[in-house]
């Protein structure tokens, strides 16, 4: 009996070597894709560090003073 046929009791079929190049490409594509970096929402400055709701920790210090 093959995977597929009426009363094939099977749930997974067994992969094929080409199911695994959708999946090599996918996790390629995903290594070269560059990293996103969230900038403030005041300054425009990229955050690093601490980052409170979108706004750097200079700009939130300088808001609550």
């Amino acid at each position: 009996m093959k995977i597929g046929q009426e009363g094939d009791t099977r749930q997974y079929r067994k992969l094929k070597k080409t199911d695994y190049y959708d999946t090599k490409t996918a996790v390629e594509a995903d290594k070269r894709r560059k990293p996103y970096i969230q900038k403030c929402k005041t300054c425009g400055q990229p955050i690093t560090g601490l980052n409170t709701n979108g706004y750097c920790l200079r700009c939130t210090l300088e808001g609550s003073t």
